[in-house]
């Protein structure tokens, strides 16, 4: 027995050694998360994803939550069950429960920390090291150092059936008990009972972690680090041992497989086979998961955690760094960083040369040789110069160095140089194109150029305004990778560009381009994009090549695969699998609250209260690909339209808003990575309630008081104003009736010498007439004398009175006439009584009197829109500025009453006079229409 399992242990070593090479062969991307980027420590024991998605590790130094983007890390003050914390185990609830060194149990989901279950169950803690952990039949199973416990309906009942500790296992629907020790024994619950099944004799030391697969009992001895061994116990009492360099940590069952957690990484056991391969080298293991997205999570001791996503492909080379990979036709070199150069054909790949020299180019000759261009001197006998290109060009074959363009006959198997084209312009050529019998185009780190093929070429510019690295190009345009602004296509007049601030690059340095089944692969320094060119000319960005292990340092394509060169390897993937299929982030609102107040809320749709004015809101975005980091943007809207059209860009995935104001808005939260657009990720409807003297009724309230109070003042402030004025009103009425007082007496007088100069002349007939027309004069005067305003109808017929007086008095020297328009009512609208009588009396006084014979005075009433225009004229000596300036005692009081109608009333009164030595004199009187 002893010496078969001796041989059974030897055989499986060798067969580790054997079967190395089976799993490397698979594509992973690969990333192993440390204390650098956010873990609470490098010694992580297990791990476990919640009903949200979390992946959720226990470490040393608590617990930790990852989204993919950010770990958030829970001590004993967080809610931890202690600082470390051991193990998980998920129920059938999608509860994890989290169990500690000391036996401290805590519950975990929605993506928190509990210390009740779903169904309400307080805690306690068993005090001891947990062992195993199951759940059975709606109860819990667990063992610990030294007790087996039944945890149902909350309360913890310890099992005393066994003599010693030992491991809970389920299969096939049924519970078995695994008890410790150097003869351990096997039960099963059956009813109420624990059934004795077998007895086995191990060899090795008690205390052996164990799980069930058809029937086999597998477990390991943990005590003995260099010594460990994996036991097999079968149903027929047959037990294999498979002995280990490396101490066994942790089993796990997968697939039909059994997972070995080691100090020198992962192995899987084949049951059916016997068989051990190494899965996972060099990464001390405590702990294996695979999540909902089939990506797997290795927790390591002292090592932190490796992440691994698997793509659908191959490793051709692996192991090493590839700095190339360049093609022509069927075959494909790939160099090295280190000391070989390879090629690959269909038929596979072999070593092509050791050398330490930097491929930049092949040439694949008549005679199936392939040329390289190095740029180290040796590297290929025909070539006597460092080589950046080479470009067949029927029997002639073009390469290019650093300032000089080699032209060689391709015509025999040899090519034979025939000419060296020099000319400081070239300035390291990376590429020519379009060669004719006239010339080539090039390409260098200035620009696009064409050169002759002359002895002395000529270079002309073609495209200068960029520092390109590679290009592309067909009879219509040019695509231009930069060292800086991305991509530029030219073609014709129009320009497309792709960048990072568009959105169509994932770095703006491009190293390498290719066209491919409508395609465009751009290589960047963050990696391989897929572009295509939409109908309009303008680039379109599909997604980017993800889940390749290293950093993508070169590409190939071929009809079927691209091919890539990385610091881990050399890869390939189906093209038409090149796309990764990527699960949808998911969104998920932590929390969302105030600072200031601790307020915490639990709903997409709240109501702040009034002395609340900050809000902030921690989220996160499951989502596992470290190739492609979330980004996170938000705004605020109302019901009305944005409030800031713009958006906040977000480094975390949390944010925090302060002096709200009040009213109902609409947070919106968006995320993006790489490969999708901008995504909602939620809309929060956030109502900021107003203080009492914020809201819209004590606003109103205030606003009647304030018109309240306003119109109060008002009528007040009017009630004195109109007191005031009626006051100066009155003051004014008494100068007006005052200067009227004076201007009767005056006129009266004037009046009166004239019948006096009749009497004189012993005129009886005339002074008849004379006091006739007086008297009606003086009625009509009379009359106004108490009137502020008359019709103009009297004041044109009181002028008419004045001036036929005037003329009878003046001997009939003068002529006068009255003109109104037929426009005016003369009845209805009025103006200031006796306003024009003084400009009258100076017509006659101290115009056409003076003159003798000849003498006309004309009087116009005119209708000017909202005016009334009275023009009295004279054709009269006139008076120069002297005379103009020394007023009559009349024309003084018409000023003075005019003052004191436009004071009083505010009429808008105007009054001008014109006047010349020898033509007379005119007025012009506007004044306003008054109906009233």
């Amino acid at each position: 027995m002893g010496s078969h399992l001796l041989i059974r242990g030897v055989l499986i070593i060798c067969t580790i050694h054997c079967n190395l090479y089976l799993y490397s062969k698979g594509v992973y991307m690969t990333k192993i998360y440390s204390t650098r980027d956010g873990l609470p420590s490098n010694t992580v024991y297990a791990a476990q994803q919640d009903n949200l998605g979390y992946i959720w590790f226990g470490t040393s130094r608590g617990l930790s939550r990852f989204d993919g983007n950010e770990f958030v890390n829970f001590g004993i003050n967080d809610g931890a069950p202690d600082s470390d914390v051991l193990n998980f185990f998920k129920d059938s609830k999608d509860q994890i429960w989290c169990y500690s060194m000391n036996g401290n149990l805590a519950i975990i989901y929605d993506g928190e920390i509990h210390k009740k279950t779903l169904e309400g169950w307080e805690l306690a803690s068993v005090k001891e090291q947990i062992l195993s952990f199951v759940e059975f039949d709606g109860d819990y199973y667990l063992s610990t150092r030294h007790y087996v416990w039944k945890l149902s309906e909350g309360e913890l009942e310890r099992i005393d059936s066994f003599s010693i500790t030992g491991h809970f296992m389920i299969e096939n629907g049924s519970l078995f008990f695994l008890e410790n020790g150097i003869q351990p024994t096997l039960f099963q619950l059956i009813g109420d009972d624990w059934v004795d099944l077998r007895e086995a004799s191990f060899l090795g030391r008690p205390q052996a972690y164990a799980l069930m697969f058809k029937g086999r009992v597998y477990s390991y001895n943990y005590t003995d680090r260099n010594n460990a061994k994996l036991f097999e116990w079968a149903e027929d009492d047959h037990i294999n041992v498979v002995s280990f360099s490396f101490g066994i940590i942790n089993l796990h069952l997968r697939d039909k497989l059994i997972y070995l957690l080691t100090q020198g990484g992962v192995f899987i056991y084949n049951p059916v086979t016997q068989l051990i391969e190494e899965y996972i080298a060099n990464f001390a293991s405590t702990d294996y998961l695979v999540d909902k997205d089939s990506n797997e999570w290795v927790t390591g001791l002292n090592s932190g955690v490796m992440f691994r996503r698997s793509r659908r492909g191959s490793s051709l080379l692996n192991g090493k760094a590839y700095a190339n990979i360049l093609s022509r036709k069927e075959n494909y070199i790939v160099n090295d960083k280190l000391d070989s150069v390879w090629n690959l054909t269909p038929a596979g790949v072999g070593e092509f040369v050791r050398s330490s020299f930097l491929i930049r180019d092949v040439h694949k000759l008549k005679n199936g040789q392939l040329l390289l261009g190095s740029e180290n001197v040796g590297s290929e006998p025909i070539f006597p110069m460092p080589i950046r290109h080479i470009q067949p060009y029927g029997d002639t074959l073009l390469a290019s160095s650093y300032d000089k363009v080699l032209v060689y006959s391709n015509a025999s198997e040899k090519p034979e140089l025939v000419n060296i084209l020099a000319n400081h312009g070239y300035r390291k050529i990376l590429k020519i194109v379009n060669p004719t019998d006239s010339g080539f185009i090039f390409l260098n780190q200035q620009g696009l150029y064409f050169s002759t093929l002359d002895s002395v070429p000529k270079i002309s510019d073609i495209y200068t305004k960029v520092s390109p690295t590679d290009m592309l190009h067909d009879d219509q345009r040019f695509i231009f990778g930069t060292n800086g602004i991305g991509l530029i296509k030219i073609e014709g007049k129009d320009t497309a560009v792709a960048s990072t601030r568009n959105g169509k690059l994932s770095s703006d340095f491009v190293k390498k381009l290719l066209f491919k089944n409508d395609q465009l692969w751009v290589l960047t320094t963050e990696g391989l994009d897929i572009l295509t060119i939409d109908d309009n000319g303008d680039f379109v960005y599909k997604f980017k090549i993800t889940g390749v292990p290293g950093k993508i340092t070169s590409f190939g394509l071929t009809e079927e695969v691209v091919l890539m060169t990385t610091t881990e390897g050399l890869y390939k993937l189906d093209i038409t699998e090149a796309s990764e299929t990527i699960p949808v982030p998911v969104f998920i609102i932590n929390s969302s609250g105030s600072r200031s107040v601790k307020l915490r809320i639990d709903s997409c749709s709240f109501v702040l209260p009034p002395d609340v004015k900050d809000f902030e809101l921690d989220f996160s975005t499951i989502f596992f690909h470290p190739e492609l980091p979330m980004s996170y943007r938000y705004r605020m809207a109302t019901e009305q339209g944005l409030v800031d059209q713009t958006w906040t860009y977000l480094d975390r995935s949390e944010l925090y808003m302060t002096n709200l104001q009040s009213g109902e808005f609409v947070l919106e939260v968006q995320f993006k990575h790489q490969n999708i657009g901008w995504t909602e990720g939620a809309r929060i409807q956030i109502t900021v309630s107003p203080y009492w003297w914020e809201t819209i009724w004590f606003r109103a309230l205030v606003l009647m008081l304030v018109s309240v109070l306003i119109t109060y003042v008002s009528f007040r402030i009017n009630g004195l104003i109109k007191a005031r004025k009626r006051q100066r009103t009155e003051h004014l009425l008494a100068e007006l009736r005052s200067r009227k007082a004076q201007l009767n007496p005056h006129f009266v007088f004037n009046a009166l010498n004239s019948v006096r100069n009749f009497i004189l002349v012993n005129d009886l007939s005339q002074s008849d007439q004379f006091l006739t027309t007086y008297s009606k004069l003086m009625r009509s005067i009379l009359d106004m004398s108490n009137k502020l305003l008359v019709p103009i109808g009297e004041e044109i017929e009181v002028l008419s009175l004045y001036l036929g007086l005037e003329r009878i008095r003046l001997g009939k020297s003068f002529e006068y006439n009255v003109d109104v328009d037929e426009t005016l009512d003369m009845h209805e609208l009025k103006c200031p009584a006796l306003i024009t009588q003084p400009y009258v009396e100076n017509s006659v006084w101290h115009g056409v009197a003076p003159k003798g014979e000849g003498g006309q005075i004309s009087i116009q009433v005119q209708d000017i829109d909202t005016k009334i225009r009275i023009v009295i004229a004279d054709n009269g000596v006139g008076f120069d500025q002297h005379i103009k300036n020394e007023n009559s005692f009349g024309t003084f009081i018409a000023q003075d009453k005019i003052r004191l109608l436009k004071k009083t009333y505010d009429f808008d009164i105007d009054v001008s006079v014109k006047s010349s030595v020898t033509r007379g004199t005119k007025v012009n009187i506007l004044l306003p229409k008054i109906k009233k």
